[in-house]
């Protein structure tokens, strides 16, 4: 599927920075003008760099109480838990989960998807350390930052730890945040497409401006004008309900004596020191010895 004739890709952002600049547009194809030499590739990449940041992570606007985050910013994972295991390793590109997780066990056709509460670490190595040989599907997850074991190679990464011990193989799904990569030849896109184009423009020369004169002028100005803009556009693509956001009390049980459950987990198993118990029991036993 062909990218729209009026999206900028890597080489349309050198051309428009380096032209600012007096560079030149670069010599990759459609522009083919004289090439840049290493201090102005690098210079040229060093505003595009800027310049997306810029856009992917933008400042508050006046008026704002928060900075906007963008819809296109949050793809959906799916990652396998295998049977056994308790922590999966996330993306390279992670930068925190959006929402709560859903599960579904491997190889069961119509199988029903289940909510996994996103908790803190210290919950989940509670429940993992009163019963350690619990198994189960996944009840709750915490992102466990780990310690950078090469900070030359690659920077600090993360992953999922879970409670209980998987009984089975579980696909894994949830939207993040993503931390984009730079552009290059093979990878040429920024993320927003055609939609925020000029907007991403507009970012990387108000980086050059900065660059050339140390200060912010008309193209500063511009970037934030047409950052409204974008974030009006993008505000049609993200949901219009979030769900019923209720307290469910008209569809709760009282089955086991566990008033106030919710209904979606009573056919739900999980094992406690070698014997299955229903989920409301098994966590009621679990609360008990966390207490």
């Amino acid at each position: 599927m062909a990218e729209s004739t009026l999206a900028l890709n890597y080489a349309d952002l050198q051309s428009e920075v380096g032209f600012y600049l007096g560079f030149g547009r670069g010599s990759s194809a459609p522009y083919n003008d004289t090439t840049f030499s290493t201090t102005q590739q690098q210079t040229v990449d060093a505003c595009i760099k800027s310049g997306l940041r810029s856009f992917y992570y933008p400042d508050a606007l006046e008026g704002q109480d928060a900075a906007y985050t963008w819809s296109f910013m949050k793809p959906v994972a799916t990652l396998t838990l295998g049977n056994g295991q308790v922590t999966i390793p996330l993306p390279d590109d992670f930068g925190g989960i959006e929402n709560r997780m859903s599960v579904n066990q491997q190889g069961q056709p119509g199988n029903m998807f289940w909510p996994v509460e996103i908790v803190g670490v210290g919950q989940v190595y509670q429940a993992q350390t009163n019963l350690p040989t619990t198994t189960g599907r996944p009840q709750m997850a915490c992102v466990e930052p780990l310690k950078l074991k090469d900070g030359i190679l690659s920077g600090q990464r993360f992953q999922l730890r879970f409670f209980p011990i998987a009984d089975a193989a579980y696909n894994c799904i949830f939207a993040y945040y993503v931390n984009p990569d730079y552009l290059t030849n093979p990878w040429p896109w920024p993320y927003g497409g055609m939609m925020h184009a000029e907007t991403i423009r507009l970012a990387c020369l108000a980086a050059a401006e900065a660059y050339v004169d140390d200060r912010m002028q008309v193209n500063a100005q511009r970037f934030q004008d047409r950052l409204r803009a974008s974030i009006t556009a993008d505000m049609k693509t993200k949901p219009q309900t979030l769900g019923y956001n209720g307290d469910r009390s008209d569809a709760l049980h009282t089955l086991w004596g566990t008033p106030g459950w919710p209904y979606w987990h009573y056919n739900d198993q999980i094992m406690v020191n070698g014997v299955v118990h229903g989920l409301a029991i098994a966590v009621g036993l679990v609360m008990a010895l966390m207490a």
